[in-house]
């Protein structure tokens, strides 16, 4: 005996539902790993300024040593606070006297040949120090 009626074509209901749920749950996964990699992108943004006005700072103070010799590193502390240019990063240079302590340098209160020159840059919850040494050394 044959049946007769409608054919069943196309999708139920229900199984239209079960795809925009899975098709959600995974929206929302991409949407959130997408977030995720903005914000990893924006710190990383924010840490290499930071990074390249320190560096930025300290090669000045060394070609300054270099032009104008080991004396014209005043030591002291100074502090652009914002960096020009950077209204959201700031910047502290401090230059002291250093002396030989056995494989390291300690602070010293008088000047034996070393400074010490260390630069922090803070902004967006980000901060960044480099330092170097410089010596009273000259050419031959």
């Amino acid at each position: 005996m044959k049946l007769t009626g409608p054919k069943s074509a196309g999708f139920t209901f229900i199984e239209a539902i079960l795809v925009v749920v899975i098709l959600g749950f995974g929206l929302v996964g991409l949407m959130t790993l997408y977030s995720n990699i903005f914000t990893t992108s924006v710190v990383t943004d924010q840490t290499l300024t930071a990074t390249y006005l320190a560096n930025e700072k300290l090669e000045e103070l060394i070609a300054q040593r270099e032009l104008n010799g080991y004396a014209s590193l005043a030591t002291g502390t100074t502090t652009e606070s914002p960096v020009a240019s950077f209204p959201n990063f700031n910047r502290t240079t401090v230059v002291s006297f250093i002396t030989p302590s056995g494989n390291s340098f300690i602070p010293s209160g008088v000047d034996v040949g070393y400074k010490q020159i260390a630069v922090t840059v803070t902004g967006f919850g980000q901060s960044r120090l480099v330092l170097t040494f410089v010596t009273n050394w000259v050419p031959l």
